[in-house]
């Protein structure tokens, strides 16, 4: 059977060997244990028994155990500079042995596996069976659910990718894509606005009308970029207009999608 609380009992004893006051790592345990929980409520919603239901706490809980190993090696949280945190903690816990430290049952390996690999891919790999592609869907759902959280709670230095430039506006690839309603990609981001363009855009890759129902009531989208504005002053009226209207296209888009259900 899948034992949530031995997991976090485990989790917590593999935390330590690390420096709880660096800044990075702090940020990066608190969003792990949110989504374990957002998780475990996601599932829920979809109807799946109390086994399933611990076994997607277990997967929020570790699919971000790459970023370990991650700001140890390298100092940062960017793949692009450093290396693919999903691959990492695949690596960590199926190549190195770590994850019958966590869950000591197998059976529930596969599914831990592919979950954690399929988290931050630009798609989930084809061919699963369906109670693999349905906890890997749940892990996407969660871990960009908590992504704006994040945005709402910590640093935007430390969340936002790109640069800062008061006088920079949108970039025309990352705007073209966001209104044909696609996911960015990490490769196009030239500035903290696009990143912001890019984590809005996440709506789109939503799998399950619950999960976007739940969007709508913390009132993420207009918070964050209230947030967002509030600390990056730019001074572009143009810019300031094409993010409002992105805000306001985003959650009219929301709002189609819950009332076409």
């Amino acid at each position: 059977m899948i034992d949530l609380k031995y997991t976090q009992k485990q989790f917590n004893n593999f935390i330590k060997k690390y420096d709880s006051e660096n800044e990075m790592i702090k940020l990066k345990i608190a969003h792990m244990i949110r989504v374990m929980n957002v998780n475990c409520q996601f599932a829920k919603l979809q109807g799946l028994d109390n086994e399933n239901i611990e076994l997607a706490g277990v997967i929020g809980l570790l699919h971000d155990i790459g970023r370990f190993v991650q700001v140890e090696r390298y100092g940062t949280f960017i793949d692009a500079e450093s290396i693919d945190h999903c691959q990492a903690g695949v690596d960590l816990l199926f190549k190195e042995g770590k994850i019958n430290y966590f869950v000591e049952d197998s059976k529930y390996y596969y599914i831990i596996e592919k979950a954690i690999a399929n988290h931050g891919r630009y798609e989930i790999e084809s061919n699963l069976d369906e109670n693999t592609l349905m906890h890997c869907k749940l892990i996407r759902d969660s871990d960009k659910t908590d992504i704006y959280e994040v945005m709402l709670r910590e640093n935007p230095d430390t969340v936002f990718d790109g640069v800062y430039d008061k006088d920079a506006d949108i970039s025309e690839k990352v705007k073209e894509d966001f209104y044909d309603h696609k996911m960015i990609n990490k490769l196009d981001i030239k500035t903290v606005l696009d990143d912001y363009v890019r984590k809005v855009a996440f709506i789109y890759n939503y799998y399950f009308i619950q999960n976007l129902q739940y969007i709508k009531e913390q009132n993420y989208i207009n918070r964050m970029t209230d947030r967002f504005l509030d600390y990056f002053k730019f001074e572009n009226n143009e810019t300031l207009n094409n993010i409002n209207e992105i805000k306001l296209y985003m959650n009219e888009y929301i709002e189609k999608i819950l009332i076409d259900d």
